[in-house]
């Protein structure tokens, strides 16, 4: 190959990958864009799962439940009935770390694109 027809070669390839690279940002955008619009469809309907016919893309919205705690008299009661007068120290420490450590509910939402084996 001379050395002309592999610069023009080169700058052919070059161009095709600057172009290719552009669409492929388009699309990464579009996806971000259509996957915010499924989310937020699941998550006003409460749905937990939504697929395709063919079962390529498939969207799973995961919720944790939300616990209810008991009162925090109840709680003190319990542990106090619990662990008795002999162990006061550590029924304090216990709630302590109960009561001071701060729970979060999160949800996580999860697209995954199956494979199908279909071409």
């Amino acid at each position: 190959m001379s050395v002309r027809s592999a610069v023009r070669e080169f700058e052919r390839v070059h161009d095709e990958l600057r172009r290719i690279n552009a669409s492929a940002r388009e699309l990464r955008s579009k996806a971000g864009e259509i996957r915010k619009s499924l989310e937020e469809f699941m998550r006003t309907r409460k749905l937990e799962r939504l697929g395709t016919r063919d079962g390529r893309l498939s969207v799973k919205l995961a919720q944790e439940t939300l616990r209810v705690r008991p009162s925090k008299r109840d709680t003190t009661r319990c542990v106090m009935d619990t662990l008795g007068d002999d162990n006061v120290e550590l029924a304090e420490e216990l709630l302590r770390k109960l009561f001071e450590e701060k729970k979060e509910v999160r949800v996580v939402t999860k697209l995954t694109k199956h494979d199908t084996g279909r071409t």
